[in-house]
């Protein structure tokens, strides 16, 4: 995971990091980051509407992401902006992250792997899934 962090930082892949950071933050699939908007993001927390369910939970979001989303820059209604009014496509960020992978030697960096990177993460903190 630092390798990804450090590749995108050293070349200011400002999109390729936020997709990285709202996953790992959030433990949201890739679907639903790519549809947080700025308004959905408010005193901790990030109101996500999933994508295969419709559900719309609340998602707790933690210090290290919230400083993340300050210093970003808006760009539109959408945090991981395509336009002013668009958000990137989820095909998009997964070819953006895919890049990544490719250039650090990380083929098995898995979107998918970091959602259980979090559940692991939150688990050990003693957090439970209800």
């Amino acid at each position: 995971m630092t390798a990804y962090e450090r590749y995108s930082d050293n070349l200011s892949l400002t999109i390729e990091r936020a997709i990285y950071e709202l996953c790992i933050g959030t433990g949201q699939c890739i679907g639903d980051a790519v549809a947080m908007e700025w308004a959905h993001f408010q005193g901790g927390y990030m109101d996500v509407v999933q994508e295969k369910t419709g559900a719309r939970p609340s998602i707790f979001c933690p210090e290290r992401l919230q400083i993340f989303l300050e210093k970003l820059p808006r760009r539109g209604k959408h945090i991981l902006a395509k336009n002013i009014t668009q958000h990137l496509s989820k095909r998009r960020a997964q070819s953006l992250v895919a890049e990544v992978r490719k250039k650090i030697e990380a083929e098995d960096f898995v979107i998918h792997g970091w959602r259980n990177t979090v559940a692991k993460e939150l688990a050990e903190a003693g957090c439970s899934d209800t």
